[in-house]
């Protein structure tokens, strides 16, 4: 049970830090920023939009919520991923 315990704290914790810095980006409105970032808010945004039956105003906090989530995942499976590569003995 420890084994998984230690990754599933170390992703939400990143991915948390990782969604609270994208949040401030966007509420900076930092222009040069964002233009690299957007592809990160279209699953949220229409997540938030189809699940609250509303297109044009969807929910903030769920909107956040989906973001948190989709930041914890790709964390968790970048650091699963490495972590697996990094265990394998080096092919000489």
């Amino acid at each position: 049970m420890k084994n998984w315990k230690r990754p599933l704290i170390e992703s939400l914790l990143i991915g948390s830090a990782l969604t609270l810095t994208v949040i401030f980006f966007a509420r900076q409105q930092m222009h040069v920023v964002l233009e690299w970032i957007w592809p990160v808010f279209y699953v949220p945004i229409h997540g938030a939009a189809v699940l609250t039956g509303n297109t044009h105003e969807p929910s903030p906090w769920l909107m956040h919520t989906i973001l948190f989530l989709q930041c914890s995942l790709a964390v968790f499976i970048l650091g699963w991923l490495v972590g697996r590569y990094r265990s394998r003995p080096a092919k000489a």
